[in-house]
């Protein structure tokens, strides 16, 4: 099948710094944007680990402004106000996230309320009743902000990010392109200090979103080619990981298959709106003390053979990186794969009730991903894919 020749590709003007002391051209970056208040964003690990923040703030000398370590899991829309008040109280005029995913999603969004009037729930995303969901257009300036890496999460590169609303229990998209970070440091002291449970459950986020992406029916040259060097990144990487999980080239690695699947998603329309990224959006959020590799990978396989029945360019790429000649076959050899490598592959893994999979359902409907994915299916489909995982 073709590849897509009808498509607009806004590529971000992004600097990225790799290799074993990566962090010391943070410097060099703060000076080119002119910052003069640089602060800290970070969860409670990265400040106990301690070595890592220093290594920053000697970096950045008289231009440290100050660090906000309460991150939490899932973003949580509190914590996210506490981190705007304090950035705010610092003057800061840079962010500079240290961390995974959560703390790259808190600086974000931090950055969108720092620069916007209102709160986070007249900025979000709304979803007005029977019509496609609505994304406000946030027009005012935003201070710039760095990522630290500390995992391979596919957050890097997003132009928003979702936070939780834990009194009405919901995610509050938040979307503006110009909250994309200007630069990304994928230093091996900072990718080193994750463990490695989290660094594989990241991972495999990575590597979910890639194969979806490469079941695009709107796949062109663009995304194709980043997604499948994703994709081959994280095949040869991820068995590599399980056996040498201190190794800094495999987690080098497996970070740059994370940055390249997202920017791989940037070429495609609704870029990064699927289903599986629905369905496993609709997990966590029914389900939030699970992690989030976790969660999507138990829902791969039937969203595989689900989006595997519509052809689509990207489907030969995919089955032939499995050595597999249909979907069927690469969704097996996918659940294998997971399997070996220690992965949950079924819903009934994580401890989730059979009966609790009509409310994951429900959540999936309101999901924005899940809303706005070329692959519409009705709640009663959502709920039979839901229980062909389970």
């Amino acid at each position: 099948m073709e590849l897509e020749t009808s498509f607009n590709y806004k590529s971000p003007v992004i600097r990225i710094h790799s290799g074993p002391e990566s962090i010391e051209q943070i410097k060099k970056e703060v000076d080119r944007l002119g910052a003069q208040r640089a602060f800290i964003v970070c969860g409670k690990s990265v400040a106990r680990e301690g070595h890592l923040l220093e290594v920053i703030r000697q970096t950045l000398g008289v231009r440290y402004a100050g660090t906000f370590d309460g991150v939490q899991k899932e973003s949580p829309l509190s914590a996210v106000e506490a981190c705007v008040e304090a950035a705010r109280k610092a003057e800061a005029d840079l962010l500079i996230s240290v961390g995974g995913g959560t703390a790259v999603v808190t600086t974000r969004a931090t950055v969108i309320l720092l620069g916007e009037d209102g709160n986070a729930h007249d900025l979000c995303t709304q979803y007005p009743e029977g019509k496609p969901p609505v994304s406000p257009r946030l027009l005012k300036p935003k201070i710039p902000n760095f990522i630290v890496l500390t995992t391979p999460t596919i957050a890097a590169l997003a132009a928003g990010g979702a936070v939780y609303d834990t009194i009405q229990s919901r995610r509050l998209e938040l979307f503006d392109p110009k909250s994309r970070p200007a630069s990304i440091f994928l230093d091996s002291r900072a990718l080193g200090t994750a463990p490695s449970t989290l660094y594989l459950s990241t991972a495999m986020t990575t590597l979910v979103s890639t194969i979806e992406g490469l079941m695009s029916p709107a796949l062109n040259g663009f995304s194709r080619a980043d997604l499948t060097e994703a994709l081959h990144l994280s095949l040869e990487n991820l068995p590599e990981f399980v056996r040498r999980p201190e190794d800094p080239s495999i987690r080098n690695q497996l970070a740059i298959a994370s940055i390249l699947r997202m920017r791989g998603a940037d070429a495609l329309p609704r870029a990064g709106h699927s289903l599986i990224t629905g369905l496993f959006h609709a997990v966590l959020g029914s389900y939030n003390n699970l992690s989030q590799g976790h969660a999507a990978c138990t829902v791969l396989a039937a969203g595989m053979r689900f989006m595997g029945a519509t052809p689509s360019a990207g489907l030969s790429n995919l089955t032939a990186a499995f050595g597999k000649e249909d979907i069927t076959q690469a969704a097996t050899a996918v659940t294998d794969l997971l399997q070996d490598l220690g992965i949950p592959t079924r819903l009934r893994e994580l401890q989730i009730p059979k009966a609790g999979l009509e409310v994951v359902a429900d959540n999936a409907m309101r999901d924005f991903y899940f809303r706005t994915a070329q692959y519409q299916i009705s709640k009663q489909k959502a709920l039979e894919l839901l229980e062909e995982a389970w």
